[in-house]
């Protein structure tokens, strides 16, 4: 094949929830080592900062993009997704990062607390990943149940 026809590959997608600190800011970094276009998801965009500094300094910060997700809220889930979708065509890679802690014996932690806890993982839509080899990653920890 002539190079001057040969077309480049398309970027692999990640999009991580829960980035501004922790393992999502280290998965983020890591993914975008290998060579993945990230999209590093938090509530809140203010607390960027960590990510973008450890990026430049790392030479990565053209490789991750912030966008606001607050994975508890149905239309901020839809928006990011769409904006994604719209922005790069396909998700390649999903890590459900983001966490949420209710603290308590279990008897005692309210029905939303146990309902914002399962809803952390509704990213987990088949529609919003490349259909080809989509990945997706549930990472989560529960601590003294």
């Amino acid at each position: 094949m002539n190079p001057s026809t040969q077309h480049p590959a398309p970027a692999r997608i990640a999009l991580i929830t829960g980035s501004s600190s922790g393992f999502g800011l280290l998965t983020a970094l890591t993914l975008a080592q290998q060579g993945f276009t990230v999209i590093a998801t938090m509530r809140d965009l203010n607390r960027r900062q960590a990510l973008e500094e450890q990026a430049a300094q790392q030479g990565m910060e053209d490789r991750i993009r912030c966008l606001q997700l607050d994975v508890t809220e149905e239309q901020s889930i839809h928006i990011a997704v769409q904006t994604v979708l719209q922005q790069y065509g396909h998700i390649n890679v999903l890590v459900n990062n983001a966490g949420y802690a209710a603290g308590g014996f279990i008897k005692h932690v309210p029905m939303q607390g146990w309902r914002l806890f399962r809803d952390m993982h509704r990213m987990r839509r088949p529609s919003s990943l490349s259909r080809d080899s989509a990945r997706v990653c549930v990472m989560s920890c529960l601590h003294s149940v």
